[in-house]
């Protein structure tokens, strides 16, 4: 009887461990399940995001330009002393004086209010949202990059572990660092130079960092918002809303003025001026290209509306000189409208084909990192040499010169080559 009491009892907690692993089992594929749920949700709220930021983007200024041309009448006169009257630009059938025209005028004004202003509000307000993540702290930033470099730091000494040098190559370090004599400091100006130029280098550094941490740690919680700031560098957070700033005045607030009118045209090539100096003050985009394209295209809007300026004060003078009449005329209006596209098409290649010299230096700058310093030096400075005769000839108070002081980079001191040293 004991016996078969036991046995029962084993089977009833045989039973009750079954019964409780069938239920986490179905726990945990609820759990996966609702997850997966979730992550899906989330990926469609993102990308829904994402397309409505897009379009509103894309529509602003064509909205805005048919908004701001509700304002937009022409004056005509009737003639034997009749009083003169309005009609709308973009459609000479409504009169700007009759009573038809003022009924739309607070539809206009709510339409003003949703999208010359509502849109780069809407934008401001999402980035200032999420500054904190769109340009981290450097302070953070900083101390995730000492962090990394540790960790790097201790991968490397355990890799180095098992290759310890040789006494040889002990002696032969020694040696070299013994044959190693002081350089003269440079010019004051060209110290300057340097210094200028380091700071900068540490600008581009603190940039490419937050731009690795942000996408390390809020990529998923910013992705439906990237369209605002995936090309933009972090510094430049609120260049967005200033684009569409940007967009609204050269189209919708230029067509307020008169058509082919002389205020039309100056306002509009201040504007542009404008436009072109903060590109190149502030040079917001990530890639060098994008930045180059965007000045080529905003001094293409200044030398457009400076030639229908041109135009403009011949149409208007007594003198009309041939040369504005001419084909020569005309060829050049075409090459200036086609220039962005022929950068845009010139950054491709050279990106596919003109970097591979420079490339190719950076490899053996990489390679030589692992070797020693003394053919770091000299990698770095045929990578110069390079780089700059790509370009154009250094001037004598460029970074490539005051690297060195007064020599030249093709004679930089302290290098003499040692290609069979172990070192």
């Amino acid at each position: 009887a004991q016996s078969s009491v036991a046995q029962w009892c084993d089977d009833d907690g045989h039973d009750d461990d079954s019964a409780d692993e069938k239920i986490m089992m179905e726990k945990t594929a609820e759990e996966e399940a609702e997850e997966e749920r979730m992550k899906e949700k989330k990926r469609v709220w993102s990308v829904t995001v994402y397309v409505v930021l897009l379009i509103l983007y894309v529509a602003l200024p064509d909205c805005a330009t048919v908004t701001f041309r509700y304002f937009q009448c022409l004056r005509f006169e009737r003639g034997d002393g009749e009083p003169d009257f309005r009609l709308l630009a973009p459609d000479l059938t409504v009169n700007c004086d009759h009573h038809r025209y003022r009924v739309f005028k607070p539809v206009v004004i709510c339409a003003i209010y949703l999208w010359p202003l509502g849109v780069p509000l809407l934008f401001a307000v999402i980035l200032y949202r999420y500054r904190d993540m769109v340009n981290p702290g450097e302070s953070l930033v900083k101390a995730d990059a000492a962090e990394r470099m540790k960790a790097d730091a201790a991968k490397l000494a355990k890799a180095d572990a098992a290759k310890l040098p040789t006494a040889s190559q002990s002696r032969g370090a020694s040696a070299d660092d013994e044959d190693e004599t002081p350089r003269e400091k440079p010019a004051t100006a060209r110290n300057d130079d340097f210094r200028y130029g380091r700071r900068g280098f540490e600008v581009l550094c603190l940039q490419s960092d937050k731009i690795r941490y942000r996408k390390r740690k809020y990529e998923d919680d910013l992705q439906p918002i990237a369209f605002l700031y995936e090309d933009i560098e972090p510094r430049c957070w609120l260049y967005p809303v200033v684009d569409c700033v940007r967009r609204i005045f050269l189209t919708a607030v230029v067509a307020v003025f008169e058509t082919d009118s002389l205020a039309q045209c100056v306002v509009a090539m201040l504007g542009a001026l404008v436009s072109w100096w903060l590109y190149h003050r502030y040079t917001p985009y990530i890639e060098d290209t994008d930045d180059s394209v965007a000045l080529i295209s905003q001094m293409q809007l200044v030398l457009i509306f400076f030639a229908s300026l041109v135009v403009y004060a011949n149409g208007t003078s007594e003198e009309n000189e041939a040369v504005w009449h001419s084909g020569l005329f005309v060829v050049m209006l075409h090459a200036v409208l086609s220039a962005t596209f022929l950068a845009s098409v010139f950054t491709v290649l050279y990106e596919v084909y003109g970097t591979k010299k420079v490339d190719d230096r950076a490899k053996e700058i990489r390679l030589a990192l692992a070797r020693s310093p003394r053919r770091l030096q000299s990698a770095a400075v045929r990578f110069l040499r390079c780089a700059s005769s790509e370009r154009s000839t250094p001037s004598p108070g460029s970074i490539e010169m005051s690297v060195w002081g007064d020599q030249k980079c093709e004679e930089p001191p302290l290098l003499d080559d040692r290609s069979s040293s172990p070192q």
